[in-house]
C-alpha cells in the first residue's frame, strides 16, 4: 500500500480539490479555497460548493480577510451545509441531522456562523466537529454584505493512524478496495481523549449549545418525578427533556418567540425518525427572559407540567412516549440537556426527586462538579480508545461493529487497544441477569456500580453474541489471553442468558427488544431468525475455543452441534438451496450476512445436493 508506513506528527489541515458549482455573486481568488461572497438587496444569495475529492472530516476552519455590511451592522452571518454524498447538499438539513445516541460531534450538517465586521484578518472555528463529508455549500446569509474568504477547510482531530500491515497485488481494483478498507478503519477508530468536549462546565453553571439532548445515565429507569433547575439563556433559547432514554419529551422556550414548545421524538424536529408537536404556550409578559429562571417540570403517568419562575405555563396530556430502547418501555426514562442548532443556555442546581420528595439525583452543575456531569450525561471526552459505528454518525460503539472492524485493525493499522477499549466499555454495562452490553456511547465512563447500567447500553441480542466472538478474535489476533481470563465469566453468563430464549425446536426465539439489527437493513427480524441463531452458533464455537478446560469446550461445541441440526432442519429451504431469515419470509428473501454465515458454517452451502439455487420466475435481486 502507498504510504502504509507513513506516520504523521500533527493533525493535516484538509482544502477542497475542486469547485462543485457557484450561485449568486462569487469571485475567485488565486485558489480554489479563496473566494468573495457578496450579496446586493434582491439578488440570489451567493453560495459556492466544495468538492473534498473523498470524505474528510475535522473541525471547520474558515479564515476571513475582510467583511464588509450597511453601516451600524457589526456582523454578517453565513451558513455552512455539509453531506458526504452530492445528493444531500441541496438539501434543507445536509445530510443530517443525527440524534440518536451521542454527542461525539456536531448533530447538525447545517451551521450558521457569524464574522464580525472589519477588515482584519479572522478565524471562525467552530466548537464541534463535522466528522466526514466530501461536499460542502457556503451561503451568504444577509443582504448588502460581503465576505472575503482567503481560505477554508477542515482541521484534522489527530493525525492519520499509522498502518503497520501492508498489500498489494496485480489488481488495482482490489488495491483500492484495500486502501478504502484501511481508511474506513482510521475514521471509525478514536484515540483517547479524541472528542472534544459537548458542554462547558464553568463556575456560573454548565453551558449547553444546541446539539442533541444528552439523558442523565442515572435516570433512564425513572417514572414519575419532579426535575428542577435553573437556566440562563444566552442565545436564542433553553431546551429540556424528561422521559428520556433516546427518545423522549422535549420542551423549548425561545426568547425570540417568547414561547414555550413541546415535542416527543428525538428532538424538536422529525429526523430519521418523526417527532409530533405536542402544545406551545405563550409565556406570561411578566417573565424577564434576560435573567436566570427556576423551571420545575413534573412527570406523572401520562401528563407533564411545567412552571417557570412559579408561573405554570404549560401541562402535556395523553403523554405516550415508547422508548426505542429496553422493553417494551412507556413514559420511563431521564432529564436531557440540548437545543436547536445555534442555542446557548447555562444551567445549574439540578435536582431530582420522585413525588413524595426522596432525591433521586442532584448536580450543581457547577465547575467543581465537572468530571461528575461529563459522564453522568455522557457529553465529555471518550476515556478509552474505541470503535465507532460511523465517522459522520452515531460515532457510538456497538457490539456488532467490534465484531466487523476489529479484524480489519488487525489487517491494517493493528491497533489493539481501540479493539480492547470497545470490548471493555461494552462489557462492563452487562446486567445482572446477564445481557452483555452491546451499545454504548463513547463518552460515556465505564459503569461500575452494583445496579444495572443504564439501558442505552443495550440494543441487540445479536450484537451481544457478536461481542462474544468478537473477544475471541481479538485474543487470537492480538494474543492478550488476559482479557479473555477476565472476561470468561461474564461471557458464560450471557451464553446463560441467551438459553432462556431456546424454543422447543432449539432455535432462539428472542423478543422485540432483543431482535434490533440492521441485518438486514429493511430492519428487525421478529420471532425466530436465522441471523440471532447464526449469531449465536458463532458465540457458542468462540465459547469452545476460549474455554479453560475440555470438559467445558465439549459441552459448547455439543451445544453447537445440536444448533447447526435445528437451523438445518427449521430454517433451510431444501428446494431453493437456501436458508432463510425466518421461517415465514420466502425463500428469496437472503441477506447478504446470512449468506456469509451460513458460507462460514454449512460446508457445503447446501447439506442435501450440490445445485446452485434458483429463484421462483420474477424475482430479480437486482
Amino acid at each position: 500500500m502507498e504510504n502504509s508506513r507513513e506516520t504523521r506528527n500533527t493533525p493535516k489541515f484538509v482544502t477542497p480539490k475542486r469547485i462543485l458549482r457557484t450561485s449568486g455573486n462569487v469571485i475567485n481568488g488565486d485558489e480554489i479555497w479563496s473566494f468573495t461572497l457578496s450579496n446586493g438587496d434582491f439578488d440570489d444569495k451567493a453560495e459556492v460548493i466544495f468538492d473534498y475529492g473523498r470524505c474528510e472530516g475535522g473541525f471547520p476552519v474558515f479564515t476571513i480577510a475582510s467583511t464588509s455590511a450597511p453601516e451600524g451592522q457589526q456582523q454578517v452571518a453565513f451558513q455552512v451545509t455539509y453531506s458526504e454524498t452530492i445528493q444531500g447538499i441541496d438539501n434543507e438539513d445536509g445530510d443530517g441531522p443525527f440524534f440518536l445516541f451521542s454527542n461525539a460531534m456536531d448533530s447538525y450538517r447545517v451551521c450558521q456562523h457569524h464574522a464580525t465586521v472589519t477588515n482584519d484578518t479572522q478565524t471562525v472555528k467552530p466548537r464541534f466537529t463535522q466528522a466526514s463529508q466530501r461536499y460542502q455549500k457556503i451561503t451568504l446569509i444577509d443582504s448588502n454584505t460581503s465576505i472575503v474568504f482567503s481560505k477554508v477547510g477542515f482541521q484534522a482531530v489527530r493525525p492519520d493512524a499509522p498502518v503497520k500491515a501492508n498489500f498489494h497485488c496485480s489488481d488495482e481494483t482490489i488495491n483500492r478496495i484495500w486502501r478504502d478498507g484501511v481508511r474506513t478503519v482510521d475514521l471509525c477508530t478514536v484515540s483517547p481523549e479524541e472528542t472534544v468536549p459537548a458542554w462547558d462546565v464553568t463556575d456560573e453553571g454548565t453551558r449547553v449549545y444546541g446539539s442533541h439532548w444528552a439523558p442523565c445515565r442515572h435516570g433512564t429507569r425513572w417514572l414519575d418525578y419532579k426535575v428542577r433547575f435553573k437556566t440562563k439563556i444566552e442565545d436564542h433559547g433553553a431546551s429540556w427533556a424528561v422521559r428520556i432514554i433516546t427518545n423522549g419529551l422535549i420542551f423549548c422556550l425561545d426568547t425570540r418567540s417568547r414561547t414555550l414548545t413541546a415535542v416527543e421524538g428525538l428532538s424538536n424536529k422529525s429526523c430519521i425518525l418523526p417527532s409530533f408537536e405536542k402544545g406551545s404556550w405563550q409565556l406570561p409578559e411578566t417573565l424577564d427572559l434576560s435573567r436566570w429562571l427556576t423551571i420545575e417540570t413534573v412527570a406523572v403517568e401520562d401528563h407533564v407540567t411545567v412552571t417557570i419562575e412559579g408561573h405554570e405555563v404549560a401541562t402535556v396530556r395523553d403523554i405516550y412516549v415508547k422508548a426505542m430502547l429496553g422493553n417494551s418501555l412507556v413514559n420511563t426514562g431521564s432529564v436531557a440537556f440540548g437545543g436547536p442548532p445555534g442555542w446557548v443556555a447555562l444551567y445549574r442546581d439540578l435536582s431530582v426527586t420522585d413525588l413524595g420528595g426522596l432525591a433521586l439525583y442532584d448536580n450543581s452543575l457547577l465547575h467543581d462538579e465537572a468530571e461528575r456531569t461529563y459522564g453522568d450525561f455522557q457529553v465529555g471526552t471518550n476515556k478509552l480508545a474505541c470503535i465507532i459505528d460511523g465517522a459522520k454518525r452515531d460515532r457510538a460503539s456497538f457490539g456488532g461493529d467490534a465484531f466487523v472492524t476489529g479484524r480489519s485493525i488487525a489487517y491494517s493499522t493493528a491497533d489493539f487497544e481501540v479493539w480492547k477499549g470497545t470490548i471493555q466499555l461494552l462489557l462492563s454495562h452487562q446486567t445482572k441477569d446477564g445481557y452483555l452490553g452491546n451499545l454504548c456511547p463513547i463518552q460515556a465512563p465505564e459503569h461500575d456500580g452494583a445496579d444495572d447500567p443504564p439501558y442505552y447500553g443495550h440494543y441487540s441480542l445479536t450484537y451481544a453474541l457478536l461481542l462474544v466472538v468478537s473477544i475471541k478474535d481479538y485474543w487470537l489476533h492480538s494474543g492478550d489471553w488476559s482479557l479473555v481470563e477476565r472476561s470468561y465469566s461474564q461471557l458464560q453468563r450471557q451464553m446463560e442468558f441467551t438459553e432462556g430464549f431456546l424454543n422447543s425446536d432449539g432455535l432462539v426465539q428472542a423478543p422485540p427488544y432483543l431482535s434490533m439489527t440492521w441485518f438486514p437493513m429493511g430492519g428487525p427480524v421478529f420471532g425466530v431468525s436465522t441471523g440471532v441463531n447464526l449469531a449465536y452458533l458463532d458465540a457458542l464455537n468462540a465459547m469452545a475455543s476460549m474455554s479453560p478446560d475440555s470438559k467445558t469446550a465439549s459441552e459448547y461445541s455439543h451445544q453447537a452441534a445440536n444448533l447447526k441440526q435445528a437451523l438445518i432442519h427449521m430454517l433451510w429451504n431444501n428446494e431453493q438451496g437456501t436458508k432463510t431469515s425466518t421461517p415465514t419470509q420466502p425463500p428469496w428473501v437472503y441477506p447478504q450476512i446470512i449468506q456469509k454465515w451460513q458460507k462460514a458454517f454449512f460446508q457445503p452451502v447446501n447439506p442435501y445436493h450440490s445445485h446452485s439455487a434458483v429463484l421462483p420466475n420474477g424475482i430479480n435481486l437486482l
